[in-house]
């Protein structure tokens, strides 16, 4: 998908930017992206409580209501070709929970062959999990819908003590704002936790 590596770098230096530790994937194999996503759940076991943002862009293939991610070097011949070259989309935002992040949110940008998006896996267990899906196909070049709104959200001090389920709102209100209105769901976290905290105030001047 033309608008995917951009979307992602972008994402990813903005992430840098605002001091997040970023583990990239852009146009890998399947075994490949399943390192990175090693690499992640890795740093994650060693971070308890982490603020965590996971931005995903690329085609959608379902089988039997499960829906999975291909990466760029997934070729499907059989429907079922998607069990060894996909990644599972409820595989994610679990590997989340398990991790026992602080608060998280995950952004995907779906792109499927059918006019309907699939549906999302709903968080478990309490975790400040919220995630966002949406489909809008990007030019050749230039950013997604989602990505280009999440660059506008992913801003200090906007987003300085924002917490998930408002950084969702207003990603929903910029998408909303778009130029055909892109399709997108949202799964709403079960816990009010900012993705960036706060700075603790400063002492008081003697």
């Amino acid at each position: 998908m033309p608008a995917c590596p951009p979307s992602a770098r972008a994402v990813g230096r903005q992430l840098a930017g605002l001091g997040f530790a970023v583990v990239e994937s852009v146009d890998k194999t399947r075994g490949e992206t399943a390192a990175a996503i090693a690499e992640f759940a890795r740093r994650l076991r060693e971070a308890p409580g982490a603020r965590v943002v996971v931005y995903a862009c690329g085609p959608i293939a379902e089988l039997e209501g499960r829906a999975f991610i291909l990466p760029s070097s997934a070729t499907l011949d059989r429907p079922t070709d998607v069990l060894t070259q996909g990644v599972l989309l409820r595989s994610l935002p679990d590997m989340l929970v398990q991790g026992r992040v602080g608060a998280a949110l995950f952004a995907l940008d779906a792109f499927t062959e059918t006019p309907r998006l699939p549906a999302l896996p709903a968080p478990s267990g309490d975790a400040a999990l919220g995630l966002i899906l949406s489909s809008q196909a990007g030019r050749e070049g230039q950013r997604t819908a989602l990505a280009s709104a999440l660059l506008g959200e992913l801003v200090e001090p906007a987003a300085t003590g924002a917490d998930v389920g408002t950084l969702l709102t207003r990603l929903q209100a910029r998408l909303e704002g778009e130029a055909g209105r892109p399709q997108h769901r949202v799964e709403r976290p079960s816990a009010a936790v900012a993705l960036l905290p706060a700075p603790p105030p400063a002492d008081p001047a003697p």
